[in-house]
């Protein structure tokens, strides 16, 4: 898979899809460091990737319909998490391959606590 990793995710989390088996490019990379979400959106569909993200309002399934892209991952953490607890979090999402295969397509909401795939 191929991952967009928004600002708001420590570049760090490279490292970690990397080691996955997976490719990103973080937004900070290619100069979209301010980049609005609609302009997020279009470079994530031009080059088919997922978007990984803090920003809970692409979980927002009717802004951003799950059908039109290749996933969208949403942690959901507390403002107050440290990149630590990003990494973590995202480790055990990477070592959910059941969920990881139904992802295009889908948004993914991934907490501590659970992982809820919408489709609409």
């Amino acid at each position: 898979m191929q991952f967009l990793v928004d600002t708001n995710v420590p570049h760090s989390v490279k490292t970690l899809l990397f080691a996955c088996g997976h490719e990103s490019v973080h937004l900070r990379d290619i100069g979209l460091r301010a980049a609005d979400d609609e302009t997020i959106t279009r470079y994530a569909l031009e080059n088919d990737l997922v978007i990984l993200t803090r920003d809970r309002g692409f979980g927002n399934t009717r802004r951003y319909p799950p059908a039109i892209y290749r996933g969208i991952a949403v942690l959901r953490l507390g403002l107050e998490a440290t990149a630590s607890d990003v990494i973590a979090l995202l480790q055990k999402f990477m070592e959910r391959a059941d969920v990881l295969e139904q992802l295009p397509g889908k948004t993914a909401i991934v907490s501590n606590d659970a992982i809820q795939l919408r489709s609409r």
